[in-house]
């Protein structure tokens, strides 16, 4: 196994040179009358995010089914859930291979009181995290098979009592490096191998799965957020957000966890609200220059600049700013520009020789 686990890893972090499956795919949704966002908007979140990022590594090319005579290699199927009562959308993944295994991957997340695009967010996270999971153990999988690496003969109930203690052990080891998605792939290795013999060390992977896994990688992302570019840190805040909602969806038969981790959210969320909160107001203290441009030309020359003079006299000394939008006559202008660094947008209305700032 430890031979496994490490051309498993070597393997990963090297790009593959074979040929790349080609494979179509299939997506549906079943609802029960629930839209949290429109057909489109879920499809196009989840599945055409997963489909991106399953691709990204080279081992899998997308193809449309056509009614020419092509061979493939494959099919992918997408199943989204959504469970209306529980607020918790669920993403199936299952890649059938002629030849090879099949694999399959799903995420499930709670989505209950976010805002549309909190929504979008947590359907585009789904998709993401299905198609890594589902890579990684391709990865694993298939360069195990590749050295002949078997699972152990049922035969051999002490060796393959040790395998899956080592199994387990193993994981934790992986867990603890932060590579959490090739650690999920030995604890779910644990669970479909273990014996009845070993039914304990089924329980306990099963249990790292749906908690202690990601339970940990949540706390090892708020552990390092320190001296960390703004837009990551709020990129982190969010990913350990729905990191606590996959909990959720998968621990509803636990009330005490449910109580936990809905306490660690609604801190996350008032934590993630006043990070924002501070990177607008550092945005706003940025666009102060802007002001005094604005000013300074309105001063010596009477009139608004225009909206070219804007591009290459104003904002060309400020790079950190995108022009959003821009009108104009002679008596005001309404500016309003996106910080690239916060994220932020924010208004400079001007009237007279006076300009105000705000954010939108």
């Amino acid at each position: 196994m430890r031979l496994l686990l490490s051309m498993a890893l070597c393997f990963l972090s090297v790009a593959s040179y074979a040929k790349p499956f080609l494979i179509t795919t299939e997506t549906t949704i079943s609802n029960d009358n629930w839209y949290p966002l429109p057909l489109r908007d879920m499809k196009a979140a989840a599945a055409d995010t997963a489909l991106a990022e399953l691709s990204s590594n080279g081992r899998i090319e997308i193809k449309q089914k056509s009614g020419l005579s092509q061979q493939y290699d494959g099919k992918l199927q997408l199943d989204i859930s959504l469970i209306g009562p529980a607020k918790i959308v669920k993403l199936t993944m299952s890649l059938h291979l002629k030849d090879n295994p099949s694999y399959v991957s799903s995420v499930s997340m709670d989505i209950h009181g976010m805002d549309y695009q909190g929504i979008y967010n947590a359907f585009e996270h789904v998709g993401r995290e299905a198609a890594k999971r589902l890579n990684t153990k391709m990865a694993m999988i298939q360069e195990a098979d590749d050295n002949n690496l078997k699972n152990i003969s049922e035969a051999d109930a002490k060796t393959s009592a040790l395998m899956i203690v080592s199994s387990f052990n193993q994981a934790q080891e992986l867990k603890r490096q932060e590579l959490f998605h090739e650690a999920r792939v030995l604890f779910e290795k644990v669970v479909e191998e273990s014996s009845d013999a070993e039914h304990r060390w089924s329980q306990m992977a099963a249990d790292e799965l749906r908690y202690g896994l990601p339970i940990f990688e949540a706390d090892s992302l708020l552990l390092n957020n320190s001296l960390q570019a703004p837009s990551i840190l709020m990129q982190k805040m969010e990913k350990v957000e729905h990191l606590y909602r996959q909990i959720l969806a998968d621990n509803t038969d636990k009330p005490q966890r449910v109580v936990e981790i809905n306490g660690r959210l609604d801190n996350a969320s008032i934590s993630r609200k006043a990070l924002a909160n501070a990177l607008k107001a550092s945005a706003l203290s940025g666009a102060v220059s802007l002001r005094v441009m604005l000013q300074e030309h309105y001063m010596t020359r009477g009139e608004w600049p225009d909206q070219a003079a804007i591009k290459q006299q104003i904002l060309s000394y400020e790079p950190n700013f995108s022009l959003v939008s821009y009108r104009s006559n002679n008596e005001a202008m309404k500016l309003v520009v996106k910080d690239k660094k916060y994220g932020a947008e924010i208004q400079l209305t001007g009237s007279g020789q006076r300009v105000t700032m705000q954010l939108k």
